[in-house]
């Protein structure tokens, strides 16, 4: 169902732009014969968007990651607005027909990490404030603050730099017919990411990647919250849930 959904996106979702080999940003994408269902690319839908601050962390030197903190802290007093791609009407249909799918999504997340999702409504709360935010509000299906489609892409080992990390990304694999992995380097775990897949993560915490696979075409959608935001709308962190707290 999601993957059909997907299909009308194609156009839309946009190859990258940048075309430096020593840009991570434009690697790892499957080009041209070998997807022929989906594409591939990536698109960022946000009702309240700032832009996404996302780094392989091997490769970030100590002055740069001043000079990215540096400019965090001048994003929380620009402008909020809605995300170019969430003013499309292919996108506006596509975030209404997966609003079953994102409701169940966010019963999970309120069962897995039930601070977090009260921090989401909160800052929700927050953005239905500010007029410009009020329509693109008033349809977006999730919790979490910010969607990622990407497709057909091998992902290297990187970390979430601007997600909160205090909470969880929800990391949905779709696609058809792949054997894709999850690895996360940091615990020495891989976990089997193939289609139907439902991973809840602390991203920013944990590095994470999705490595070559085999067989079929493969796309996720990508949730997370981001930290400006929640400074935006002085919204409290959450904590982490503990062990103790799934145990009856």
């Amino acid at each position: 169902m999601l993957n059909e959904k997907l299909k009308p996106l194609r156009n839309t979702i946009q190859p990258p732009k940048d075309n430096s080999k020593n840009s991570w940003r434009a690697q790892g994408f499957c080009l041209g014969p070998e997807t022929p269902l989906f594409g591939y690319g990536k698109l960022t839908v946000s009702p309240a968007y700032f832009m996404q601050l996302h780094d392989v962390s091997s490769n970030a030197s100590p002055h740069w990651m001043l000079l990215r903190q540096l400019k965090i802290d001048q994003r929380i007093c620009d402008p909020l607005c809605p995300s170019s791609s969430i003013q499309k009407p292919e996108v506006i249909k596509w975030l209404h027909e997966i609003s079953e799918f994102e409701g169940f999504l966010d019963e999970v997340l309120a069962t897995v990490h039930p601070d977090l999702a009260l921090v989401c409504r909160t800052a929700r709360e927050g953005a239905t404030m500010v007029s410009t935010l009020q329509m693109p509000i008033s349809f977006w299906p999730s919790l979490f603050g910010c969607m990622e489609i990407v497709v057909n892409r091998e992902t290297p080992v990187h970390q979430d730099q601007g997600g909160t990390p205090h909470g969880y990304d929800a990391l949905i694999s779709l696609g058809v017919g792949h054997n894709a992995r999850l690895e996360l380097p940091d615990i020495g775990a891989s976990f089997m990411y193939g289609p139907g897949c439902g991973v809840y993560l602390a991203g920013k915490v944990l590095r994470h990647s999705v490595p070559k696979w085999e067989g079929g075409e493969r796309w996720a959608m990508i949730h997370f919250v981001k930290d400006s935001i929640l400074d935006r709308f002085s919204t409290p962190r959450p904590l982490l849930p503990r062990l103790c707290r799934y145990l009856l």
